[in-house]
């Protein structure tokens, strides 16, 4: 995150990557069309389903990012891989994306292929609690009462396994180290100074931390 901002208040994504493999039939596309079971046009209809569970009310994206399918333009391809994306803020909506995934696998367009998908969920969201906004406010007071400036929750679209804890009950915050901007990118930085004041920062947290839990 930026300087100046705490995840707390907003939490973070849940989510994982999926690959999605159909099977079909090889056949030339001229001389024997009907013997063909395509892949690739399978694969659209899937495509297609993906993209519809996003639903940015709620925070929840699924992205399809990579396809690869077929040889050669007379051809009809007998294999289709796609990779995809997943993003929710909700464990109800994790719920959701993925017995939606178990519905699409299941359901066949184009007669004779098969289609498998796999799906590995980085972390569950870590949603936003009462308790881990309180805590997220005392850093912050924590924060001007040393004079290194205000802080504030936001909601970041990465994983974290701050969700773990959030999950067991435990009051979490999250992204507390360095701050600088443009995360996984070839513009990505770090503050080298933020090192020592975010240190400062929770070093006075932990020592006063009995203020947050007698509060």
């Amino acid at each position: 995150p930026g300087a100046g901002q705490v995840v707390g208040a907003g939490g973070r994504k849940g989510g994982g990557e999926g690959e999605i493999t159909i099977t079909g039939v090889p056949a030339h596309a001229g001389n024997d069309f009907t013997a063909g079971r395509n892949a690739v046009l399978e694969m659209a209809y899937k495509e297609i389903a993906l993209s519809e569970l996003t639903d940015l009310t709620v925070g929840t994206t699924v992205a399809p990012t990579v396809i690869k399918g077929g040889t050669v333009p007379n051809g009809i391809p007998d294999s289709c891989h796609l990779y995809f994306d997943v993003r929710y803020l909700r464990y109800q909506e994790s719920l959701r994306v993925k017995e939606a995934l178990r519905r699409i696998e299941a359901d066949t367009h184009i007669e004779g292929t098969h289609t498998t998908i796999l799906f590995k969920e980085y972390l569950p969201p870590f949603e936003e609690t009462p308790a881990g906004v309180a805590l997220a406010d005392f850093v912050a007071g924590v924060s001007r009462e040393q004079g290194l400036g205000a802080m504030k929750g936001t909601a970041l679209g990465g994983c974290s396994d701050a969700s773990c804890f959030t999950i067991a009950g435990v009051p979490t915050i999250c992204s507390m180290g360095v701050t600088g901007e443009f995360n996984h990118s070839s513009k990505e930085y770090a503050i080298v100074e933020s090192l020592y004041t975010r240190a400062k920062l929770l070093a006075c947290a932990v020592l006063d931390i009995e203020k947050f839990v007698n509060r």
